[in-house]
């Protein structure tokens, strides 16, 4: 029998804001965020790949609150 590679795993996504924002995150409303370097920390019990090409898309649903920051 052979052995698949899990598509399953922890990731990191490193974000520059090159410039102090004020976002609207959902429900939490409007939160300011400074300049420089951001990093979420997530986790995708399958489909690895697909959860960060679709964290990368510009074109999405906002599901998580990392979405409105990207």
């Amino acid at each position: 029998m052979k052995s698949r590679a899990s598509d399953s795993g922890c990731y990191q996504l490193i974000i520059k804001l090159p410039f102090d924002r004020r976002i609207r995150i959902g429900a939490l409303g409007m939160i300011s965020f400074k300049a420089g370097y951001y990093i979420y920390t997530g986790r995708a019990k399958k489909n690895l790949e697909k959860r960060v090409q679709r964290h990368l898309r510009g074109d999405k649903k906002k599901h998580w609150h990392i979405d409105y920051l990207l």
